[in-house]
């Protein structure tokens, strides 16, 4: 099993090569013992010391990683034009003013078409046939029978669109009841 791997900070790093620079009579293993890293990497900090110090001053002491971004020349380029931008508060706009007066702003939408409401019982005569010489046990029957159906559709299909279809038949199937119950009667 391999062993967990830290990365250690340009700061960290810094620190292991001035312990091991006060201790120079000591082993390499016992500076990193005492510092609790491994002895491979402590060589190896020793042998990059000029490059760490250097990155240490180029990127800071928090940096676990010496690179630039991938696009560093564009970053660079960037920092130096928002530097050259103005220090305003405020940001700096054009001409604010609107085109046409206020009244043509505010009626705007006065000619545009807007669709009328439609009630429930507009939409089931649209899309219902002509039930003109039926009666009204004939549409209580059809009621039932068509949410019997919608019921086992429901069942089987389990879609939004299913569902949907199956509350406005009961939507109309309630009305229904309502329409013909007397005071008296309970719903079932």
């Amino acid at each position: 099993m391999s062993r967990n791997r830290k990365p250690l900070t340009l700061g960290e790093k810094l620190r292991v090569i001035e312990e091991a620079e006060k201790r120079n009579g000591a082993t390499k293993a016992s500076i990193a013992r005492d510092l609790n890293i491994p002895v491979s990497s402590l060589k190896t900090i020793l042998a990059k010391k000029d490059s760490i110090l250097l990155n240490a001053a180029k990127f800071g002491l928090n940096r676990k990683a010496a690179k630039d971004g991938k696009y560093a020349a564009m970053e660079k380029a960037l920092v130096e034009c928002e530097a050259a931008l103005p220090v305003d508060d405020e940001p700096e706009f054009g001409s604010l003013e609107l085109p046409g007066s206020f009244a043509d702003y505010v009626g705007a939408d006065d000619d545009v078409a807007v669709c009328s409401e439609v009630s429930l019982d507009d939409i089931i005569e649209t899309v219902r046939p002509d039930t003109a010489g039926t009666s009204d046990e004939e549409e209580m029957d059809d009621a039932a029978e068509a949410s019997v159906y919608l019921d086992t559709l429901v069942q089987k299909d389990g879609s939004p669109l299913a569902w949907l279809v199956a509350l406005c038949f009961e939507l109309q199937r309630a009305q229904l009841l309502a329409k013909y119950r007397t005071p008296g009667e309970r719903h079932n």
